[in-house]
C-alpha cells in the first residue's frame, strides 16, 4: 500500500481482539522515538519496522549509546553500518548474492554515496570486495583522509542513471497496479498475477530452456513459466544489459546457477 500506515486501526483491532490475538504494530516507523510512540498510540504488544530498518539497521539501537556516540558524523555512522553488513555478508559466505549486497549498502549508505558520485560505483561493483572499496574510499573523504573533487559530467551521467532507475521503478509498480486490479475483477486475490511467473528457474529449469532447438521456443517456454523474470539475467552469461534499469525481476542467482550461466 502507499501512504502512511493507519495506527488508529491497528488500535481498534487491538482493543476488540483484547488478549486473544497478539498483534504487532507495523508502519510509521522511522527512529526509536516512532516505535515507541506507536506502541503507546496501538497499544499493541510489539513494534516492526520494515523500511526504516533498510535505511538504518541501527534504528531501534538504545538510546542511550546513541547519546554516548552523538559525536560521530551521520555519515561516518552509516559507512561503518554498510562495512559491517558487508563483513557479515563475507563472514557467511555472501548467500545473497552480489545484488542483495548492493541493494543493502545503497539503502544504507545512499546519500552518502551520492554525495561522493559514487553510487554508480557502488552498483557496478561485481564483488563484495569491490563493494568495499567504494565504501572505504567515502570514508576517507568524510575523515579527511582524501580529497573529493566533484565531476560536473559524472554528476550529470549520475543523474540520468537514477531516472532510468526510477522510470524501471515506475514501470513496475504501474505493472504491480495493473496485474492486482485485473485480479480483483475476477474476484481473484490481489496478488494472483504477481505471484504468476515470478519464481526464478532453477539450474533443471535452466537445463530444460538450453536444451530446447531454438531461440523462439526458448522464449516461448520462459514466458510461459517465467514471465515476470528477467530472461536476460538468466539466459545470458553477460547477464542484462538493462540491469538496474530492467523493469523484470533479477533474483538473487543460487551458486549451481551462477555456474550453469558461467560454463
Amino acid at each position: 500500500r502507499d501512504g502512511p500506515a493507519d495506527l488508529a486501526m491497528v488500535r481498534d483491532l487491538v482493543a476488540a481482539l483484547g488478549s486473544t490475538v497478539r498483534l504487532v504494530s507495523n508502519g510509521n516507523v522511522r527512529d526509536g522515538r516512532d516505535a515507541q510512540e506507536a506502541l503507546r498510540l496501538t497499544n499493541a504488544r510489539g513494534c516492526m519496522s520494515a523500511e526504516g530498518l533498510l535505511n538504518d539497521p541501527a534504528l531501534f539501537e538504545d538510546d542511550a549509546r546513541k547519546r554516548g556516540e552523538a559525536h560521530i558524523d551521520d555519515r561516518s555512522r552509516r559507512l561503518g553500518l554498510a562495512l559491517e553488513y558487508l563483513a557479515l555478508a563475507q563472514k557467511h559466505a555472501n548467500p545473497a548474492g552480489q545484488r542483495s549486497i548492493v541493494f543493502h549498502a545503497r539503502r544504507i549508505a545512499g546519500k552518502v554515496l551520492e554525495a561522493y558520485d559514487a553510487l554508480d560505483d557502488l552498483i557496478d561493483a561485481e564483488t563484495l570486495e569491490a563493494a568495499r572499496g567504494v565504501l572505504e574510499r567515502c570514508g576517507d573523504y568524510v575523515a579527511g583522509r582524501a580529497t573529493f573533487v566533484a565531476d560536473a559530467h559524472a554528476k550529470k551521467q549520475a543523474a540520468l542513471r537514477k531516472k532510468k532507475r526510477e522510470d524501471a521503478r515506475t514501470a513496475r509498480h504501474r505493472f504491480e497496479e495493473r496485474m492486482a486490479r485485473k485480479a480483483k475483477r475476477e474476484g481473484k486475490p490481489l496478488d494472483f498475477y504477481l505471484k504468476q511467473g515470478a519464481d526464478p528457474p532453477t539450474a533443471e529449469a535452466l537445463k530444460k530452456l538450453r536444451a530446447l532447438p531454438d531461440d523462439a521456443a526458448r522464449l516461448a517456454a520462459w514466458k510461459r513459466d517465467f514471465r515476470q523474470v528477467c530472461s536476460n539475467h538468466y539466459l545470458r552469461p553477460s547477464g542484462c544489459p538493462r540491469e538496474e534499469t530492467c523493469a523484470f525481476i533479477h533474483p538473487a542467482r543460487t551458486d549451481d546457477v551462477d555456474a550453469l550461466i558461467s560454463g
